[in-house]
């Protein structure tokens, strides 16, 4: 039986999902728990739940989605889209998947108006993606961003996952430190009471960092840092967290990594340098000590970079685990209100790479806007 909940009740009548994802073993980054959070600091996203039971009332399917409305059209995505890296549809087996292909289907034709609908970082063989797909008339698939792992192998040492050159780099910093007159150490912390005196430093390590790199200083948006703390907290409490950070001795840490502890994935969930520190190449020394001494520990079957290939992951990741992405829409009219933003917003990134002047412009100019 299929059941839809919308609004901002829905997320209190889907505990069913929770065990559900607990059967399947989902990354915690999938669960409830970690997107519900997310979703409460953004009341403007109203959560869309749908759900399968079997005879017995435990949840078979289920799908955490949410909408919003954009230039007059319904806008559907995965609940917390924004911070999941792990997208699922989860589906006890083929009848459940149908099922909630289906549901969700007759759902989205049911939405008054325009709709579209962006399901992002699937697996590439998520049989609800494909079931779906043959029921929606404008639809595509493609590749979603791709997830860097060191994926382990009992009995092999560090020396197995990272290079001659990697380990000689990590040495060269520990070097630069102790010429800085520094005897850096790694101190880990996994409680809420360790972790929470350290939260003021570590958002401003965040968004000290994000600035001096031209990112996009999500901190500096109230409501994510606030969010970003709690979670932090939140993950601590429950056993799940270990903070790794290059004390210094005195002052704010030279860098931290975050890291959620998932089963058997060790997984790298939000990590900065001190832009204060980094002549000595803090980043480099942090993770060339922590990542032998995951590497050696045999409870540990991946380590996982979460989304982004980027140069930092690829220098020890084993591989990739691909992702797809679900892009669907009412009309064909509707498509283009709902993607000409992004379609823009790729033309501009695309244009920047080709003119690295331009590119260095607009992240000072993005920066001093607060963006």
């Amino acid at each position: 039986m299929a059941e839809v909940h919308a609004g901002p009740g829905a997320l209190a009548r889907c505990a069913g999902f929770d065990r559900l994802a607990e059967r399947l073993g989902l990354p915690v980054t999938a669960r409830l728990d970690y997107l519900s959070q997310f979703a409460m600091i953004y009341p403007e996203w109203q959560p869309w739940v749908v759900g399968v039971s079997g005879m017995d009332g435990a949840w078979q399917a289920g799908a955490l989605l949410t909408m919003r409305r954009r230039n007059g059209v319904t806008v559907v995505s995965g609940l917390a889209h924004q911070v999941c890296d792990h997208g699922r549809l989860p589906a006890a087996n083929g009848l459940a998947a149908a099922a909630l292909a289906e549901a969700i289907a007759v759902g989205l034709a049911a939405l008054p108006g325009p709709w579209a609908l962006r399901l992002e970082q699937l697996p590439v063989e998520d049989p609800v993606v494909a079931l779906l797909a043959g029921r929606l008339d404008q639809v595509e698939i493609v590749p979603g961003v791709g997830l860097p792992r060191i994926q382990l192998s009992d009995g092999h040492s560090p020396r197995t996952y990272l290079t001659k050159k990697y380990r000689s780099q990590t040495r060269a910093a520990r070097r630069r430190f102790e010429a800085a007159g520094v005897e850096p150490r790694l101190v880990f912390r996994h409680t809420a009471a360790e972790i929470e005196p350290l939260l003021a430093d570590l958002v401003e390590i965040r968004r000290t960092r994000d600035r001096a790199a031209y990112y996009r200083a999500e901190l500096a948006d109230r409501r994510r840092a606030a969010w970003w703390q709690a979670a932090l907290l939140r993950f601590a409490e429950r056993g799940q967290l270990e903070l790794t950070l290059l004390d210094v001795g005195a002052g704010p840490p030279a860098a931290y990594n975050a890291a959620l502890v998932d089963g058997r994935s060790y997984r790298f969930w939000d990590g900065r340098i001190n832009p204060s520190w980094h002549q000595q190449w803090p980043g480099q020394l942090l993770f060339g000590e922590l990542l032998p001494q995951l590497i050696a520990d045999p409870r540990w079957s991946e380590v996982d970079y979460l989304r982004g290939e980027t140069p930092f992951k690829m220098r020890t990741a084993t591989d990739v685990v691909p992702t797809s992405r679900l892009l669907a829409w009412s009309s064909q009219p509707a498509r283009l209100v709902a993607e000409t933003p992004g379609l823009v917003h790729r033309w501009l990134h695309d244009w920047k790479s080709r003119h690295p002047a331009a590119e260095r412009i607009w992240r000072v100019a993005r920066t001093r806007l607060g963006g």
